[in-house]
């Protein structure tokens, strides 16, 4: 075994070992990155910097405005350049995309959009 898989190899069994490397100094709450120690201290702070534009709603993330306003205001802010169809996540406007691509491919495309 020469020294690269070796290192690899020692890196692989020890990554679950490894631990969380940031502790909140309230708690003792543990996590792997600053971030998610930082949204854990609003928990302690109360504090909640991201604020709906829709609404008074605040939230300790911006992932969890993003689902907000998705979910409750039900705003779809992906458009499909084609069809002009709206989405409220890039996976389903993916997903439509390669669909038009398919019927394009298929020579089924005017009957669709029309």
């Amino acid at each position: 075994m020469n020294l690269h898989s070796k290192k690899n190899r020692s890196r692989w069994l020890n990554a679950g070992k490894m631990g969380p490397k940031f502790t909140c100094d309230c708690c003792s709450y543990n996590c792997a990155s600053r971030t998610a120690l930082a949204i854990h201290m609003c928990v302690h702070t109360g504090e909640r910097p991201h604020k709906c534009s829709h609404c008074s709603d605040r939230f300790v993330s911006s992932s969890f405005l993003k689902n907000h306003i998705r979910i409750v205001h039900g705003l779809k802010q992906y458009a499909c350049p084609l069809c002009e169809e709206k989405f409220d996540r890039l996976s389903q406007l993916t997903i439509h995309k390669r669909n038009h691509y398919k019927i394009v491919h298929a020579g089924t495309h005017q009957s669709i959009l029309n």
